[in-house]
């Protein structure tokens, strides 16, 4: 790109899709919503951009597509999902939020979510929630980036506020699939609206 003179005028965005998982009983990628999983690079080098730093930000992967969109002077439309990360690039700090992740490889897809995997960040804190064993796993990420020590019956109010995040979240989700569903359930074998 530097040989094509291609730089002055180009975003470079870095990301992955997740990480390797080497520990927490999981061997692989994909499959686990540890932090080996999940903590992915997101680096982005702006076309006018001279020196790097460090931004230590909760973000999410939806946070990408308006980032891109701000830094193209495009108007981000108000039904996507996400931020843009252009103030933290400026030095200007945006109220933190809930992030989201899930698996979902065993549930059907098209249908209302009953399986899965589903994991919150908030703060220093991460709960990750079994859907189909009803099970939740709280960790101070701060004091325990290995996440060796289950917080979940120690700190049961922050382990609510969380799980209820998930909750809603994922009711919300379900509503939006019904509604599809109501839509396909109205079509024939051929595709046509009955």
């Amino acid at each position: 790109m530097k040989k094509r003179r291609k730089l002055n005028n180009s975003i470079i965005i870095l990301s992955s899709d997740h990480g390797e998982s080497f520990a927490h009983d999981y061997w692989g990628h994909g499959g686990s919503l540890n932090e080996p999983s999940t903590r992915i690079p997101l680096i982005i080098k702006n076309h006018n951009q001279i020196q790097g730093k460090i931004i230590d930000s909760l973000v999410g992967q939806e946070d990408i597509s308006p980032t891109i969109l701000e830094l193209a002077n495009i108007q981000v439309p108000l039904w996507m999902e996400g931020r843009s990360l252009v103030p933290l690039m400026r030095d200007i700090s945006i109220p933190s939020k809930p992030i989201f992740s899930m698996n979902l490889f065993s549930n059907p897809k098209g249908y209302k979510i009953i399986k899965g995997t589903f994991a919150v960040w908030k703060g220093n804190y991460k709960l990750i929630h079994y859907l189909e064993e009803n099970k939740s796993l709280l960790f101070n990420l701060r004091n325990d980036p290995d996440e060796l020590d289950n917080l979940f019956d120690k700190e049961p109010e922050i382990s609510q506020r969380l799980l209820s995040l998930i909750h809603e979240n994922l009711d919300e989700a379900n509503e939006n699939i019904s509604r599809g569903l109501a839509v396909r359930g109205s079509r024939n074998d051929q595709g046509v609206l009955d």
